[in-house]
């Protein structure tokens, strides 16, 4: 799936948001008085059953900060030009999900408030939690505009795989024999013969065989290599590694494992065996439902990188007509885990079950479930574990997150004001050309130097220098 973002920012645009920044008095903090809060996040679709969990969330909050939610959840294929055209229409709101896809360039467009007064006002606790260097990380300026989840605070790549698929033929040795994808490739070779009717590998544009390289994106096309403390941008689409890559994900295509249509094809549950997947602990358990259940193969190094540090956030929108008391909730969202597990699982014996302790079931017919996406919901240290999750897993996060790998460039962030039309032009690139490239669906050897050559004439070797030259200058002054 290609995340668009509109990178195109007008005079006229910036010059709104800083009025209307300007000019916002101070909303009261009364809880006498209610207050809606409208929530835009992005999902699979609306529940059927929103309005009830949001009439059981108003009361709840009615004695202590007497706010009621309004939620909207947009589709993954619509969310980011949903946000940015919202935006740039000044439309009224007052807390939207965030990722490293619209987050910094939405900050820099003032589309966010600042936040950093307001959250040693009225979210200390919040603050405590994350803890001050993860906080940085996703500053822009010196200014957090957003609040990350309290989560896994890096990650690594892998292969997510159907467990009903492995256990029906018996393959769990083979499974935990996988160090590599090549030791891979045998299992969907059986699968192909065994189950002709499904995808054996699903690939797109965030999950392929090239994201696997973990590059440290700054700016596409300009990126670090993880682990490089040289501090040297480059060119991901000219990188030897990319080309070799792209030329494994071709093989995989060309073998048909899969889908012909792998630019179009659908990923939904069901729909395929294994898929290329950004991990963590837990992943596949918490991507589990009652009717797919799901394994993990861990392959690369777990790591921090700054895109982590804005994996997943909560802004408050400029045009938020009391933004201390969406900060209110924010702090009660993060630390009262009755609220949190109302927005994540809903009623409790209307949308799903407790099984004793911190586990709960959700039956595959509820009207209301935010569990698959349960990180972008505030603090997942809180959430109730469902029947899939590992017993261990809040104590296997925390330890993968003292472990994690630090990239060598964590805490820099491109301002890309000055290459705003090269961006927008690359970005037009990246949309014709990076899915068909990474899905093995067109020859690396034709392909490439057709999407380096646009690239090319779009200005990447203009963001690539400006890039160099904001980090070297970042380095220099020791922030």
């Amino acid at each position: 799936m290609t995340k668009k973002v509109l990178f195109a920012v007008t005079a006229a645009v910036l010059a709104a948001g800083v009025l209307a920044g300007c000019g916002k008095e101070k909303a009261e903090t009364d809880t006498n008085k209610p207050y809606e809060i409208s929530w835009y996040y992005i999902g699979s679709k609306d529940q059927p059953d929103t309005a009830a969990v949001e009439e059981e969330i108003k009361k709840y909050l009615k004695d202590s900060l007497n706010v009621s939610l309004k939620m909207h959840c947009i589709g993954w294929d619509d969310y980011y030009t949903k946000m940015n055209v919202m935006i740039a229409g000044s439309e009224k709101f007052d807390m939207s999900w965030a990722d490293s896809d619209n987050y910094r360039i939405n900050a820099i467009r003032q589309a966010y408030l600042p936040l950093n007064d307001l959250m040693d006002e009225f979210a200390p606790q919040t603050k405590e939690l994350l803890g001050e260097e993860f906080l940085k990380g996703s500053q822009v300026g010196g200014v957090n505009y957003g609040i990350p989840s309290n989560k896994d605070k890096g990650h690594h790549w892998g292969i997510m795989y159907n467990k009903s698929i492995v256990e029906k033929y018996g393959l769990e040795e083979q499974i935990a024999a996988v160090k590599t994808l090549d030791d891979f490739m045998p299992i969907m070779e059986f699968v192909k013969e065994k189950e002709p009717d499904i995808s054996v590998l699903l690939q797109n544009g965030s999950f392929s065989v090239p994201q696997m390289l973990d590059f440290n994106r700054i700016s596409f096309p300009a990126v670090f290599y993880a682990d490089d403390d040289t501090g040297k941008v480059v060119n991901m689409i000219a990188t030897p590694e990319f080309k070799q890559a792209c030329e494994k994900s071709r093989e995989i295509y060309e073998k048909g494992y899969s889908p012909e249509d792998i630019v179009s094809a659908k990923t939904q549950d069901g729909s395929f065996f294994a898929r290329i997947q950004q991990l963590k602990p837990g992943k596949a358990e918490e991507s589990s439902s009652a009717k797919y259940r799901y394994g993990q193969i861990d392959l690369t190094t777990p790591r921090m990188m700054g895109s982590d540090t804005v994996g997943s956030l909560l802004t408050i929108s400029r045009t938020s007509e009391n933004p201390q008391r969406v900060m209110q909730f924010i702090e009660k969202m993060y630390t009262d885990p009755v609220l949190a597990n109302l927005i994540v699982y809903g009623i409790e014996g209307k949308h799903y079950e407790k099984l004793g302790g911190n586990r709960v079931r959700v039956p595959a017919d509820t009207a209301y479930t935010q569990a698959s996406i349960r990180w972008e919901f505030g603090n997942t240290f809180i959430h109730y574990l469902n029947e899939f999750d590992d017993e261990t897993q809040v104590e296997n996060m925390k330890k993968y997150n003292d472990n994690l790998k630090p990239a060598a460039a964590n805490g820099f962030a491109f301002d890309p004001s000055s290459v705003q039309a090269e961006v927008g032009a690359c970005q037009n690139v990246f949309s014709e050309f990076y899915v068909r490239t990474v899905t093995g669906s067109e020859d690396p050897d034709i392909i490439i130097p057709q999407f380096l050559e646009k690239l090319e004439r779009a200005g990447a070797d203009k963001i690539i220098s400006e890039a160099q030259k904001q980090y070297d200058e970042w380095k220099k002054s020791g922030k």
